[in-house]
């Protein structure tokens, strides 16, 4: 083999060996109103081949003809969280192998940093640092129905809601360059509990995520509860589809068919108008 021969093969491993920057992972089931809103976001950060959705059962027609990653994935029930979480966990260590950072959101939510950079910016910059991942802080947008319209998804989201509120369940590891072996919800990873011994054998566990003090710069914001009319479509949705006998502690609130119940709970997630924060202008823009 002559030494150009050599070189080139130097080359072409160095090459194939090299890491894309950034991908990106959601799960999805009959998700026609917010996957175009979540693929209009993300794909202004991610190209088509680094955005990866595993579609969990669709029915609707909202995973077609889709320019990006689709990956189908069977379940018996309806709601099997830890199915699904081993199965992004499964997809999220296979992508690390060729990219620095890899994602993971569900589709009703909105990583945005605090300072109003865009998301495209943040990891810019988190690509020169050492951190293994960030923690988001994790507000719900909240459509309070007796001074804001109905969404109009055909517009910008957070110039028709004011308000959002703080909901720890939401400060979520998501941004991520190491193997996190989420639970399901995607609340909580390895990293929330790290077994750790002292120097005088004491046992005890490490929270290496900061959480729920932490501060890494970046809101989640959840949809969940963003209009009304949405969030009891989408539970009605859910009728008569079956759910996974041993997670119903997980999932009343997906148990709820009636519109009298439905009203009640969304109004319940608010019980208190003084936990409403107002909508920081600088990301106002963003989604």
């Amino acid at each position: 083999m002559t030494q150009r021969m050599l070189l080139l093969c130097s080359e072409n491993l160095i090459f194939n060996t090299m890491k894309k920057n950034f991908a990106i992972i959601t799960c999805v089931r009959n998700e026609s109103n917010f996957l175009p809103i979540w693929l209009s976001y993300y794909s202004k950060y991610f190209e088509n081949e680094d955005i990866f959705i595993i579609d969990n059962d669709s029915t609707d027609g909202s995973t077609s003809n889709l320019d990006c990653n689709v990956i189908d994935f069977h379940t018996d029930y309806f709601t099997d969280a830890p199915l699904l979480a081993k199965r992004v966990n499964e997809l999220h260590t296979e992508l690390l192998e060729k990219y620095e950072f890899v994602l993971y959101t569900d589709v009703d939510e909105f990583i945005i940093p605090k300072d109003g950079r865009s998301l495209g910016e943040f990891l810019s910059a988190a690509l020169d640092s050492e951190r293994r991942f960030y923690t988001c802080t994790g507000y719900n947008l909240y459509h309070v129905v007796e001074e804001e319209e109905p969404i109009d998804l055909s517009l910008p989201i957070l110039t028709q809601r004011n308000y959002m509120y703080k909901h720890i369940g939401y400060d979520k590891t998501l941004i991520t360059r190491v193997q996190m072996d989420w639970g399901p919800g995607f609340h909580d990873s390895k990293f929330d509990f790290v077994p750790h011994t002292d120097a005088d054998g004491n046992s005890y566990h490490i929270n290496e995520t900061g959480k729920p003090n932490h501060d890494d710069g970046i809101y989640l914001i959840h949809l969940h509860y963003f209009d009304f009319n949405l969030h009891h479509a989408k539970k009605m949705s859910f009728a008569g589809s079956k759910l996974h006998p041993h997670q119903g502690h997980m999932t009343k609130q997906n148990k709820i068919f009636n519109e009298e119940e439905l009203t009640m709970h969304f109004k319940e997630q608010v019980r208190d108008k003084s936990i409403l924060e107002k909508i920081p202008d600088q990301i106002k823009d963003k989604l």
